[in-house]
């Protein structure tokens, strides 16, 4: 090796998934309802957006990207849940956002793991969310 070079022969397996992707099964729960804001305000319709995803062992949840896409407006809103190591839940307020949306969310673990799903709101198929409506991601995608 050359005086100058620089050993770098740990980085080879940076970025790269060590656990089994069969082991990895993703899980997001949306539960739609009309939620009592803290500190008091205005009651608002929106989503509480739950991890469920099944990590394969000492991996976690890095980051969970979830989008809302309204297919009439264009209007998009965007949210993340970021609780390493654990579960992690967020409510998204969707009051005024409209009806015919999107649904798109990323899983992407602590040891690269990725998976991409999604699910489809709108009236034509009569399945607009509801108060008390419960569902799951669906359509997923995974990666390693």
């Amino acid at each position: 090796m050359s005086q100058n070079a620089i050993e770098n022969s740990s980085l080879i397996n940076i970025g790269k998934q060590t656990a089994p992707i069969d082991l990895f099964t993703p899980a997001v729960k949306l539960e739609f309802n009309v939620f009592d804001p803290v500190p008091l305000g205005d009651p608002f319709f929106g989503v509480q957006v739950t991890d469920e995803t099944i990590y394969p062992p000492g991996v976690n949840l890095k980051v969970l990207h979830i989008s809302f896409f309204n297919q009439k407006t264009g209007v998009e809103l965007r949210e993340q849940i970021t609780v390493t190591g654990t579960p992690g839940s967020k409510t998204i307020n969707l009051l005024g956002f409209g009806e015919d949306f999107r649904v798109t969310v990323v899983v992407i673990t602590t040891d690269t793991l990725r998976a991409d799903g999604s699910a489809n709101y709108r009236r034509e198929d009569n399945n607009l969310p509801q108060p008390g409506m419960v569902d799951f991601v669906s359509h997923w995608s995974k990666k390693g």
